[in-house]
């Protein structure tokens, strides 16, 4: 049956599947978040996080499914704004968030209400809305914004037209803001689009859907730049909106004809962004700290775990090189789709929201293999945030792409799939995706077997921290926790000068010093002189000569069998009296107070016994630091080779952080510096 002849029943059965679609995720959700109020997010969540991705991933199958038969026979203009309208009314129901961007959006626009700059390294305002978005930070406070400042004048009138609601409605308002921004998308698509089929690719994608709905401003940016397809004298002007919101709106720039209006929207771009650069070239300091731990989930973090973040880099690099010259035979539109692909699988994180990137490449031309490949790609990206839902973030940038090799798997072998299957005509397009295909189900693998993590109590031979992959982190060797007052300290903490000539010796082993003999044996101190050899007898009429005997060797202590390697102690002020059985640091110790790139970096923390979690927090990330027993945590890490050259030879702000696990924390700041 057509679906322009007889069709209102398929129609109206798309309609219904994209709106009761849902009900697996809301079911779900509501049973996981039973009590209301604000959205919460759901991050390394466990047991709760696998039930939470299984219905995501229920609810993206049969909307994708949906989707796909929408692409095979498109709707009608009504029944597509009817689909639309009701998958993002559902979406926004959704009382669980896989993402906490938009408590950040929030976060920024209450800075800016409160006249501070999000930006820079302003303190978090005191109030509920910012205690909100610590929380759904996990406990960190949100990144530096990197959003123009559009975006945050947005996030700031959504803050006070939710405000009436508390935190719930902000929430609520930053989401419908997003949804408001797809509205307009919409409505660009209709006018600028013709055929059913391409706007059905446009719109009706839902983890585009979903994407808006959890309030990712990629919508707003996205809305701007199609409004600028749709009239050629305001084009620069909305084209610079759209930079204004997020700055990958600059790669549409090459559309503008050059003039005096192109100069005067890049001037504003400009001047919009000098608040950020001024940030940035102040270097990360302990605001950046909020950014977490990132993750390279993809491809390239694989090959970043195996041998480094520049080697990385410069395939990424010699990928997008490589299909800028293999695609120039294609036609624009699979031009666009393809080299959208290759840059898909260049990124260091394809987070779900990316689809808003590629998806209006692909529905150009929809039909193309390269199309194709690239709608599989924003269909599959929800695996990036059921794995972000189950496990907990990674320690660092270069170790994190081994810890879900299936889920990195699952999202990016299915494009390259359905460009092989698509693309079997062309043998030269077969045997590349063959290798590729090989090449991806292979690096998993062996990047689970190779590469680097964290591992609780190593045994002494334990590889030195600084022949680890750069910014791996590996568990420091530790010495046995206290016995009680009494306990003797370890060889680590304490180091018995040789006594000066000619003392006594003493006649117990000495306490840094343990002797390797056997417990039944004399300690070597306590041996007697060797005897002197005997004389040899003289003549009767020569006395005999007195000979004094050989002076013993002053005792030496033996070497430590763990070398000391801290050399900076920071030891924090004296806790109050009032709060005895709050966490606290009792000394934090650094292998050095000048940490090199590329080098190690130790620390070993000593907390009270209540304290279940400690992490460092330097340069833009947040480093756990492994428990080894109650009250001592210990790390050993390797400082990143690629630091840019204006970081370096600058001091920074380290804080160590720690809590109990009823969520109290304590931190201390001490500086460092970053040398080359």
């Amino acid at each position: 049956m057509g679906l322009r002849r007889g069709g209102e029943k398929p129609a109206t059965v798309l309609r219904f599947v994209y709106t009761l679609g849902w009900l697996p995720a809301l079911v779900c959700a509501y049973a996981l978040h039973p009590d209301g109020g604000a959205a919460r997010t759901i991050t390394a969540a466990g047991s709760a996080g696998v039930r939470a991705g299984l219905a995501l991933a229920a609810t993206m199958s049969i909307l994708g499914a949906a989707y796909l038969a929408a692409l095979r026979r498109p709707p009608s203009q009504p029944e597509l704004c009817a689909a639309c309208a009701g998958c993002a009314l559902a979406a926004l129901a959704m009382p669980l968030l896989f993402s906490a961007d938009v408590y950040a959006y929030a976060y920024y626009g209450d800075l800016a209400l409160h006249g501070r700059s999000p930006y820079g390294h302003d303190p978090a305002p005191g109030d509920a809305l910012a205690a909100a978005a610590v929380a759904a930070w996990d406990g960190h406070i949100p990144p530096r914004c990197v959003y123009g400042p559009l975006a945050v004048a947005i996030a700031a009138l959504a803050d006070v037209a939710g405000a009436a609601g508390g935190v719930a409605g902000v929430i609520f308002a930053q989401r419908t803001a997003a949804a408001a921004a797809y509205a307009g998308y919409v409505a660009c698509v209709l006018r600028l689009v013709r055929s059913p089929r391409s706007r059905a690719a446009f719109t009706l994608n839902p983890v585009v859907i979903w994407s808006i709905a959890e309030g990712h401003n990629d919508a707003a940016m996205l809305a701007f730049v199609l409004a600028g397809f749709t009239t050629h004298r305001a084009r620069p002007l909305l084209f610079a909106l759209a930079a204004l919101v997020k700055a990958p709106a600059l790669a549409v720039w090459g559309q503008l004809e050059r003039g005096p209006p192109m100069l005067a929207a890049a001037a504003l771009v400009a001047v919009g962004y000098v608040p950020l650069g001024i940030a940035v070239a102040s270097g990360p300091g302990s605001a950046a700290a909020g950014a977490g731990p990132a993750e390279w989930q993809s491809p390239l973090g694989l090959l970043a775990t195996q041998f480094g973040r520049l080697p990385a880099a410069a395939v990424a690099l010699t990928l997008l090189g490589v299909a800028a010259l293999a695609v120039r035979r294609l036609s624009a539109a699979d031009r666009v789709a393809a080299f959208a692909l290759a840059a898909w699988f260049s990124l260091p994180n394809a987070y779900p929201w990316y689809a808003l990137w590629i998806v209006p490449f692909a529905a150009r031309n929809p039909r193309s293999p390269w199309a194709r490949a690239l709608l599989a790609a924003s269909l599959f990206s929800p695996a990036r945030a059921v794995t972000d839902a189950v496990f907990p973030a990674a320690p660092s940038v270069d170790a994190a792409g081994a810890l879900h090799p299936a889920m990195i798997a699952l999202e990016y072998v299915p494009p390259l799939l359905v460009l092989a299957f698509a693309g079997l005509r062309r043998r030269t397009t077969v045997v590349l995706l063959t290798v590729a295909a090989i090449a991806a189900a292979c690096l998993p693998a062996a990047a689970q077997s190779t590469a680097p993590s964290p591992q609780p109590a190593p045994a002494p031979n334990t590889p030195s921290p600084a022949s680890s992959a750069p910014g791996t982190p590996v568990a420091l060797p530790q010495p046995p926790p206290p016995a009680g007052p009494t306990s003797t300290p370890t060889p680590a903490q304490v180091v018995t000068p040789p006594p000066p000539p000619g003392a006594v010796p003493s006649a117990e082993p000495s306490a840094a010093a343990p002797s390797a003999a056997p417990p039944s044996a004399a300690p070597p101190s306590a041996a007697p002189p060797p005897a002197a050899p005997p004389s040899p007898v003289p003549p009767p009429a020569t006395p005999p000569t007195p000979v004094p005997p050989p002076t013993a060797p002053p005792p030496v202590a033996a070497p430590s069998a763990t070398a000391n390697p801290f050399g900076y102690i920071i030891n924090p002020t004296a806790v109050a009296a009032t709060t005895p059985d709050g966490p606290h640091i009792i000394q934090v110790e650094i292998n050095d107070r000048r940490i090199h790139a590329g080098g190690p970096l130790i620390v070993r923390v000593i907390t009270s016994a209540n304290v279940v979690g400690v992490e460092a927090r330097a340069l833009g990330h947040f480093i756990p630091i492994p428990q080894t027993s109650p009250g001592l945590f210990a790390l050993a890490y390797t400082m990143p080779g690629g630091i840019p050259f204006w970081l370096l030879n600058r001091s920074y702000d380290i804080v160590i952080a720690a809590a109990t696990a009823d969520g109290r924390q304590t931190s201390v700041s001490f500086p460092m510096l970053l040398m080359r």
